[in-house]
């Protein structure tokens, strides 16, 4: 039976890599052996530490922030040369994660971004992408109903969604109908269906084609500020505006009384004071927060943002067992909660069914049982093997040589941060039934491989020597911290894949990686003696093959790709 009661005892190895892999980036050996023999609640109180707040991205070619907070001015240029603000902004976020530690507020970062997600291709002005993500980052163990309420005047959003063109003598729809469908309550169970104009639309027992409509008038009049000298009072970023006149009376907002289905108790919201088809700024924000009220009201709501929360954290199934005893339990502690986020993600990974101590059965477990995303699976490598990487705000000029072939790469395997195919987001975080397994095709698969020989070749395309980016395998297993003894060819086996793989291996695959991979005809007493031949001639061709080998081997096979 699936429980949210605590896990008792404490993580071993194997379960402190399973929070680490999942709250996280992906850890190294020192943070493993750092969580091993903590309780889940001492464990979960480290990954929810409040954290200081990066450095916006730094212009690569000066070394100034791209972002003036103050003035809400994005620097495109230094010394008369243009920079591409977009991709800038992609490596400085990757290095974010790069560099999250054992924290869980960038994996959150993360989750929001796939849960709202933009398509960068749709805007015109990049730096709404950076004021968006910090807004994820002010609320990631925070207020998500607040979140939720900021987003509907991101500057980002409105333009992804059409936002900017809601007005009230033509609405625009599709902001209204994805907020419900996507961002907050979901849909439920399709009651019947309406025809509109010539179009079939569904009812749900969640929402109806009515609330859409009614949704879409709240959220007319808004628009975009490209100048990003409109600030948000609570959070300190760059909002958008309601469109208005010099008296701060609206021009394009529709002010009828909204009127929403049974679903919303037939809620009636409209502005308090209409003069000449008018009303004041403050009373179209006052809707907008009345109807973000009333969707969270709902039970649905907190059920839908729990089952998304789950299957990101979790699996992606979610069975009647799993409705009843993990996701309504949650959803109850987020209402009770007020929507913070923060209590739900104590509940749900300091739980005995996270780490699979609710019941005996294997068929449904959950450790190693996630495939990860391509950002997991390339962050986590170059966490794991402590690589040398750029510091966005130190080593800005370097940014963009490291990270535009590791996200190049990223994109063969599948995942083009802020370009998903579709405005309900990556595939893998929505698409029933497959859900994470949309990550694996033959072609997403291949790259994956091939990312382990981007790694471990010392120069890049050009013929130049990597600065950052690089595995260097000897200098890795030479340190203590991470194998035990390199020249001992079992223990250097068994050190890898204990902290590599999030399960433990079948003798026969131990038997693989260690004789037929690493030693490859060799005896373990061949292997000590190559090694000590190494470390008195400095020659490290031979031992160096062959730990690249098994590297390589590990990261490409199946039990690498899992979490």
């Amino acid at each position: 039976m699936a429980s949210l009661l605590p896990f008792n005892g404490t993580l071993d190895k194997r379960l402190a890599g399973h929070l680490l892999r999942r709250a996280t980036f992906g850890p190294g050996k020192k943070d493993i052996d750092q969580f091993t023999g903590l309780t889940p609640a001492q464990a979960v109180a480290q990954l929810l530490q409040e954290q200081e707040l990066p450095t916006p991205p730094v212009n690569p070619l000066s070394g100034e922030p791209l972002i003036n907070p103050e003035e809400g001015i994005y620097k495109m240029t230094s010394d008369g040369d243009a920079v591409d603000i977009e991709s800038n902004f992609i490596y400085w976020w990757m290095a974010q994660m790069n560099n999250s530690g054992n924290n869980i507020t960038e994996k959150m970062v993360y989750f929001l971004h796939t849960h709202f997600t933009t398509i960068k291709s749709r805007i015109e002005e990049p730096t709404a992408l950076y004021y968006q993500i910090a807004l994820f980052r002010h609320y990631a163990l925070g207020d998500f109903k607040t979140l939720c309420l900021k987003m509907c005047k991101d500057n980002a959003m409105l333009r992804h969604l059409d936002g900017i063109q809601n007005v009230k003598d033509n609405p625009q729809e599709n902001f209204g109908r994805e907020l419900l469908e996507l961002y907050s309550i979901g849909k439920g169970n399709q009651i019947d269906s309406e025809e509109v104009d010539g179009e079939s639309y569904a009812n749900y027992t969640t929402y109806t084609e009515q609330d859409v409509k009614a949704a879409t008038k709240v959220l007319s009049g808004w628009d975009e500020d490209t100048t990003f000298e409109t600030i948000d009072p609570d959070t300190g970023l760059s909002t958008g505006k309601m469109k208005a006149s010099a008296q701060l009376m609206t021009t394009q907002h529709d002010v009828s009384t909204k009127t929403f289905s049974s679903a919303f108790q037939n809620r009636q919201i409209g502005p308090t004071l209409v003069e000449n088809n008018s009303t004041t700024v403050e009373d179209a924000e006052a809707e907008l927060a009345e109807m973000i009220d009333m969707i969270f009201e709902q039970e649905a709501t907190a059920k839908y943002i729990c089952r998304k929360l789950y299957r990101f954290f979790v699996y992606y199934e979610i069975t009647d067992e799993i409705e009843q005893d993990i996701i309504t339990p949650l959803a109850q502690t987020l209402i009770a909660n007020d929507y913070v986020l923060k209590p739900v993600l104590e509940e749900l990974l300091t739980s005995s069914h996270f780490y699979d101590s609710d019941d005996n059965e294997t068929n449904n477990n959950i450790v190693g049982a996630i495939i990860k995303s391509p950002i997991e699976l390339v962050t986590g490598i170059s966490k794991f093997f402590n690589m040398a990487m750029p510091d966005p705000e130190t080593e800005a000029a370097d940014l963009e040589a490291t990270y535009a072939p590791i996200y190049e790469e990223m994109i063969y395997q599948g995942l083009e941060l802020y370009e998903p195919f579709e405005v309900a987001g990556y595939s893998a975080y929505h698409q029933a039934p497959v859900y994470n397994r949309n990550w694996i095709s033959a072609n997403y698969l291949a790259y994956r491989y091939v990312f382990s020989e981007y790694i471990l070749a010392k120069e890049n395309e050009d013929g130049e020597s990597k600065t950052f980016g690089w595995l260097d395998v000897i200098e890795f297993v030479e340190n203590n911290q991470n194998v035990t003894n390199p020249a001992d060819a079992e223990q250097l086996v068994t050190d890898l894949v204990t902290y590599m793989f999030p399960e433990e291996i079948t003798d026969e695959r131990y038997d693989y990686f260690l004789n037929t991979v690493l030693l490859d005809g060799l005896t373990s007493v061949m292997w000590d003696l190559e090694w000590s031949t190494y470390q008195s001639s400095g020659d490290d061709t031979a031992v160096r093959t062959q730990i690249e080998a098994l590297i390589t081997a590990i990261i490409q096979s199946p039990e690498f790709q899992l979490m």
